[in-house]
């Protein structure tokens, strides 16, 4: 059975500021949890004006002491930009006080030139990238407890959170399942035309190699889908063109100062290529 989970990307609409977007994040959140939803994923962005989410880790800690069921997480922590053992630290911190209940998804994507050197991140390669990964995993899933000869992570527990890797290529599909760890495959983020095609390859790739490993998890996939939901098919088109149109992604995805409107999207100038891309 196909299990629903949120993904939240903490928008600030045309007339609220960042922090009421945080408060309808939250809102979200615990709407979900009543409705049973699985799961509810926070996103990391940086120098984004109309996202108001830039440390996934400080939503989860809070929506986790508002809801009661469902599990939270990442989707996801950019790992270019920090030290897998500091992610490891923060996690199983989550995991202690939170148990059974945490997710991380860690993602490459490193930012703008002005992001990475605020963060001091670097440029992914496929094998700094895989290794990264790899050596978070098993900082998360460490037992040996700390001491002076011997590198541990603390708190020390007897479960992990489980693990998972955005992925919109075959090649981060195979790290992986190579590693043992959850697949995420975004839709949204696949350039082939075909979006579900190239989805379904990518899972396929994964389930073939998938290798069971020292985080414990089965061959896990959930796909990420933009979903518009209005009472009539008009309203779908009109936000559609508004969604359409913020992906444009112009500026660095600067060019809005908040997600746009309706309105706002009906007014804008599309030029050749922007019909183009939007097509």
């Amino acid at each position: 059975m196909v299990k629903l989970s949120v993904l939240d990307y903490a928008l600030i609409d045309e007339g609220k500021d960042a922090q009421k977007a945080l408060q309808d994040s939250v809102t979200l959140a615990k709407l979900a949890d009543r409705l049973g939803f699985k799961r509810i994923w926070f996103t990391e962005h940086h120098n984004v004006p109309a996202f108001a989410c830039s440390s996934p880790e400080l939503m989860m800690m809070h929506v986790l002491s508002q809801t009661n069921h469902k599990r939270v997480g990442s989707g996801g922590v950019m790992l270019p930009h920090y030290r897998p053992y500091k992610i490891a630290e923060h996690f199983r911190m989550m995991a202690a006080l939170y148990p059974n209940r945490i997710d991380l998804g860690i993602g490459n994507n490193p930012g703008t030139t002005m992001v990475k050197q605020a963060l001091d991140g670097i440029d992914p390669t496929y094998d700094s990238y895989d290794e990264s990964i790899s050596l978070l995993r098993d900082y998360l899933t460490i037992k040996d407890k700390p001491s002076a000869h011997t590198l541990g992570v603390q708190p020390h527990i007897g479960h992990f959170p489980e693990m998972w890797l955005l992925s919109s290529s075959p090649s981060s599909a195979k790290i992986a399942a190579e590693l043992g760890i959850g697949l995420s495959v975004g839709t949204f983020l696949l350039p082939d035309i075909n979006a579900i095609h190239a989805a379904k390859d990518n899972i396929d790739i994964y389930k073939k190699h998938f290798q069971v490993s020292t985080i414990k998890m089965d061959a896990k996939v959930m796909a990420s889908v933009f979903v518009i939901v209005a009472d009539n098919e008009a309203e779908v088109a009109a936000l559609q063109h508004a969604l359409d149109v913020w992906l444009l992604g112009k500026l660095q995805f600067a060019e809005f100062e908040h997600f746009p409107s309706v309105d706002t999207a009906q007014k804008y100038k599309l030029n050749d290529r922007d019909k183009e891309m939007i097509q």
